[in-house]
């Protein structure tokens, strides 16, 4: 197994199929160091907009969420609570 997704570097979020067992072996890595796992479901991302709210609802984004991809990069950097 990589250790890619035990490592604290980018990138922070992985794109796999739902049956990825490297994926499903490699999460266990992020949560046992504290970090947390959110799923979204890749049928449901089609335009930027689908991408912005699936994020601000799953990772409970602060209200004032810009919905864009600088606003995503920036809330995604920071620590929550917003």
């Amino acid at each position: 197994m990589s250790l890619a997704l035990a490592e604290r570097r980018p990138p922070w979020v992985v794109f796999t199929g739902r049956d990825d067992r490297w994926a499903a072996a490699g999460i266990s890595a992020p949560r046992a160091r504290g970090g947390e796992v959110f799923r979204l479901d890749g049928r449901q991302l089609f335009d930027p907009a689908a991408v912005f709210t699936a994020f601000a609802r799953e990772l409970s984004f602060p209200g004032c969420f810009g919905h864009n991809w600088d606003a995503l990069v920036d809330t995604g950097s920071d620590s929550p609570p917003w």
